[in-house]
């Protein structure tokens, strides 16, 4: 059977009610569970973190000269805060908790 594969998470999930459809990352992180049918996609929200995790790790290894990424405090230095990812990992759990 064909499969079609797509970059787009969104498009999986909307196509794939259509015909099977994967995404190309789960098909390079986790090929032998696409190919047997194992694979199960990620929910909202955790879509987006998987996101921001792909963006960090891609970022790290590959970092880039010049980027497109909205900067909304030019010239500012900024303080990252633990707190800002612990808020994030309680209020995911909370809509995740909300969604089922």
């Amino acid at each position: 059977s064909h499969r079609l594969l797509t970059y787009c998470a969104g498009c999986a999930g909307s196509l794939n009610k259509v015909l099977p459809t994967d995404h190309i990352l789960d098909s390079i992180f986790a090929p032998e569970a696409l190919v047997t049918g194992k694979f199960k996609a990620a929910k909202a929200p955790w879509t987006y973190l998987n996101r921001l995790k792909v963006k960090h790790l891609l970022k790290k290894k590959h970092p880039a000269d010049v980027t497109r990424e909205r900067n909304f405090f030019a010239g500012k230095k900024i303080r990252k805060h633990p707190f800002r990812y612990i808020f994030l990992v309680l209020l995911t759990a909370v809509i995740s908790k909300a969604n089922k």
